[in-house]
């Protein structure tokens, strides 16, 4: 008889005393037989040659043009311009700093989104590890790597990539340190790691408000289920939240004075028209022709 923890089988007793057995995932599958550091960079490799091959096929398109002047920029001059831009200056310093070690060639600029992109599959895979366990957290992670939409902000010299790396970690943190905190356990490390990681997101877009707005929308649904175990929290809550602010406040009043200044980007369409686009998107990808039958 082989040892009872080799066995690729689950045993379990039924009500009427039978004995009921199932495979186990790892036999069901075999990926989760491999070493986890053996598995998640499997995805990692899968979601690398899909995003740096060809990066210099194709000369910068005009967005992409904004960010080359921006980097071409000193550093201290990036914050004035971005001012008048429509977009926060920290990913145009990143780009800056990136470009002064790979250059400023097509494939340099935007194999700094290849890097993000790779890691937002990283992020995303140990985000759904925490939540649902290890088979979920690879499915997550290798559709992460081959998702349309993904793979192509990975391949651009714009921000949008950075965006969704912070959004997803900032939200992966607070998704864990709710969890931790409900089992009665947590330290610093969740915290300061989500305040800088949203605050480093509002530096990047300025919609990143909308991702904070959820996550405090999210936290205030938690008090409401678990008020008297989460009167710690709360105040732990509201301090993260002040320190993000706290560290926005040197951009805020660019913030404020742009907000009523940004026209419009696109001409009203129907609802059909967003869930065929937002369809579109995320299995085809922006490069993919439209979906007929969504009311476009």
């Amino acid at each position: 008889m082989p040892p009872r923890d080799a066995s690729p089988y689950n045993r379990r007793m039924a009500a009427d005393g039978s004995i009921i057995v199932t495979t186990t995932k790892a036999r069901q599958f075999p990926a989760l037989a491999l070493p986890r550091a053996v598995s998640t960079g499997l995805v990692l490799i899968a979601a690398a040659a899909l995003r740096f091959p060809g990066l210099g096929r194709q000369s910068l398109w005009a967005d992409e043009g904004n960010s080359w002047g921006m980097a071409l920029r000193s550093l201290s001059a990036i914050g004035p311009a971005a001012a008048a831009d429509i977009h926060p200056p920290l990913y145009y310093y990143l780009l800056n700093l990136w470009c002064r070690l790979f250059g400023t060639s097509e494939a340099g600029m935007r194999s700094l989104s290849a890097v993000l992109g790779c890691l937002l599959v990283l992020v995303t895979l140990w985000w759904a590890t925490a939540v649902a366990g290890r088979y979920v957290g690879l499915t997550a992670g290798v559709l992460a790597a081959a998702s349309p939409f993904a793979v192509y902000y990975s391949q651009e010299a714009r921000a949008y990539i950075l965006v969704a790396l912070l959004a997803a970690a900032g939200t992966a943190c607070l998704t864990v340190w709710m969890q931790t905190r409900d089992r009665g356990r947590g330290g610093l490390a969740l915290p300061v790691a989500y305040v800088l990681l949203m605050a480093a997101l509002v530096w990047t877009h300025y919609l990143g408000i909308v991702v904070l707005a959820l996550h405090n929308l999210a936290v205030v649904v938690r008090w409401l289920r678990h008020r008297r175990e989460w009167r710690r929290e709360t105040r732990v809550w509201v301090v993260m939240q002040a320190a993000v602010l706290v560290l926005y406040l040197p951009w805020l009043p660019v913030m404020l004075r742009s907000a009523g200044g940004w026209p419009a980007i696109s001409a009203r369409e129907g609802l059909g028209f967003y869930l065929g686009e937002s369809l579109r998107l995320f299995t085809v990808g922006p490069t993919g022709g439209p979906l007929t039958g969504w009311g476009y």
